[in-house]
């Protein structure tokens, strides 16, 4: 499959983009259009990742911060 085919792979849509294709279907607009669209605005949007998933730096932990707590 190439990086340029949207109709044969799964997608996953953030609950925005999933309401705003089903008004736009609604509507009337062709599916098709607006799933090319779609993946159109998310090329531009987000840069590609380079390095896989696993290679992440680890996160660090959050502290609490206990300067605001009341103490009694």
């Amino acid at each position: 499959m190439s990086d340029g085919d949207v109709f044969s792979r799964r997608w996953v849509l953030n609950e925005d983009e999933l309401l705003t294709m089903l008004w736009r279907c609604h509507g009337g607009e062709n599916p098709d259009v607006v799933l090319v669209e779609l993946y159109a605005q998310r090329g531009q949007s987000r840069p590609r990742r380079t390095y896989p998933l696993w290679a992440r730096a680890p996160r660090s932990s959050r502290h609490i911060r206990r300067e605001n707590r009341l103490e009694r």
